[in-house]
């Protein structure tokens, strides 16, 4: 969502991305502290952090997709996920707008994630936006009681960067492994799933639903597909929930193989309807 966010020219949005974001544990940080001694009773419903049977799989080198807003396209971006010889599994993103849309919103993003290929849980996180006038930089640090939040804008504003910021809960998750967590779980229709997850600066309770088997048109082909509804709730300092006015609803499409392809991603938010959709590959010419 973050490829919109200039729209509202409000530096202290939230923000989800489907695709994002390292910062080293120091005792002078801001922190939320331990859990309150009256636990909310969300806490009980969340999913087992253990990973379904949809491993980590070879993915192609790169994969392409375009953005949009309503019935406009709004940028391009690309997706790597490679999984390394150490059992960490890597995702390197760009995107960035083009057009008419990019004469109103200029951004240019890269999102990088590292996370365990075994838990599928995430170790560092670190995403940066260049905007016409501002660039700002959002580095996250896992560790098994929480994550810590550190993050810098050029220019510097008068009131300072503030200082990294903790959040103390497991399990903890931040958008891209909460997604290869999705993709790895069976999905029957009706099957539920509880999050918690750290996207951008904030903390949010995910809540999903796995919808009918669907298909999703690539490029000229219409590919099996498990539609996913979401659902975000914002979480403050006592790990109560309340609405996130910022994102109405939301949907993932992964494909319906062995592979778990992400192929189409839906949000409607306070500016209107956001999508991604995945790039057909190129055809091969002749030899």
């Amino acid at each position: 969502m973050s490829i919109l966010r200039g729209a509202t020219r409000n530096r202290a949005t939230p923000r989800l991305c489907g695709l994002q974001i390292l910062a080293l544990l120091v005792s002078t940080t801001a922190s939320f502290g331990s859990p309150p001694k009256n636990t909310p009773s969300w806490v009980h419903n969340l999913s087992s952090p253990e990973p379904g049977p949809f491993k980590p799989a070879s993915h192609p080198p790169l994969s392409a997709f375009d953005f949009g807003w309503a019935f406009l396209h709004a940028g391009t971006g690309t997706a790597k996920i490679s999984v390394s010889s150490g059992n960490q599994i890597q995702m390197e993103a760009t995107a960035h707008t083009e057009g008419a849309v990019r004469s109103l919103f200029r951004i240019d993003a890269h999102f990088h994630c590292l996370a365990s290929a075994r838990s599928l849980r995430p170790v560092e996180a670190r995403q940066t936006e260049a905007y016409a006038d501002e660039s700002l930089e959002t580095v996250l640090h896992f560790d098994p009681d929480g994550v810590v939040r550190r993050r810098s804008s050029v220019p510097v504003p008068k009131k300072g960067t503030g200082k990294p910021k903790r959040f103390a809960f497991t399990p903890l998750f931040e958008p891209f492994t909460a997604y290869l967590w999705l993709r790895s779980q069976p999905n029957r229709p009706g099957d539920t799933h509880q999050l918690v997850i750290y996207a951008g600066a904030d903390p949010f309770l995910l809540r999903a639903s796995v919808q009918p088997r669907e298909h999703v048109l690539v490029g000229s082909a219409l590919t099996p597909a498990i539609r996913i509804n979401l659902e975000f709730s914002a979480l403050d300092r006592s790990l109560q929930t309340a609405p996130y006015r910022k994102c109405k609803s939301a949907s993932l499409w992964i494909s319906d193989s062995a592979a778990r392809r992400l192929l189409r991603a839906e949000a409607d938010i306070f500016i209107g309807k956001i999508w991604l959709q995945l790039q057909p590959p190129p055809v091969k010419g002749p030899p």
